[in-house]
Order: structure tokens, then sequence, then C-alpha cells
């Protein structure tokens, strides 16, 4: 079974920082006290991360990752989904994100643009949770 879970600010988040050190070499920082974290469950173990903060006028999504024997198994779409909801449901007008160049078609078909300081860019107007891609906001 897959299921997805919010960790508001401020709570444990130990289940996201083994899995963002085990893919990214990262461990916390200082925004992690600010942030929503998401983690994606496969039979009740944690695969796959992602955090959403605001910061200066739009949401940003950051170390998204998913562990490597779960990934290309539609893990990381879930939660990509579930940080996207989450800026669509606080009325985002922007979402942003960095991510490795080899990750860049991936967030691009959701629409996702790249921009010239090398972060990926969507409008909150163009966020799109379907599948349809023939919405009118999709990318095809």
């Amino acid at each position: 079974m897959v299921e997805g879970k919010w960790l508001a600010p401020g709570q444990e988040i130990s289940s996201a920082l083994y899995i963002r050190e085990a893919v990214l070499g990262q461990s916390a920082d200082k925004w992690d006290k600010e942030s929503w974290n998401a983690l994606v469950f496969s039979d009740s173990i944690p695969v796959t991360t992602g955090r959403i903060r605001y910061f200066e006028g739009e949401f940003l999504l950051e170390n998204i990752c998913v562990l490597p024997a779960y990934q290309h198994q539609g893990f990381g779409d879930v939660l990509t989904r579930l940080l996207l909801f989450k800026a669509q449901q606080h009325g985002a007008r922007h979402v942003r994100l960095f991510c490795a160049e080899e990750s860049r078609g991936y967030f691009k078909k959701f629409g996702f643009t790249e921009e010239a300081d090398g972060s990926l860019y969507l409008s909150g107007t163009d966020i799109c949770l379907d599948n349809c891609r023939n919405c009118g906001k999709c990318k095809k």
C-alpha cells in the first residue's frame, strides 16, 4: 500500500532526514523547523521525501529524493503531486525548485520551466495534478 504523510513545521522528521541523508548526503538544516515535509510510504516503509516552504513570495520545493531501491516505481510522482497540492492549497503564485541536471526532465512533465538562475519555475496558475495532459494547463 502506498501512503503519503505530512510532517508539520516543528514535528519530528527523522524518517525524512534518513532518506535525505541516504540519497542526497544532506542532514538537517536551519529551514527544517519552518518547512512542511512530506513522506511517501510503501507498505509502511518510508521511501521518498521532500519539503516545501514559503520564502520571499514563492513556494520552494526542496530535498526531493527517493531511496534508490524504490526509484522508477512512481513514488516520486506521488511525492511531487503531494508537494504541488500543498502549494496549490495555499494559493501559490510561484513555485520554484533547484535540482540536479539529470532530474530536470522529470519536473518538466509537471510544467516546470528552466530559469536563467538554474532553478525550475512553475506559475501557481499552471499547477495541474491530473494525468490527462489535455486540460490546457499540462505541458505535453
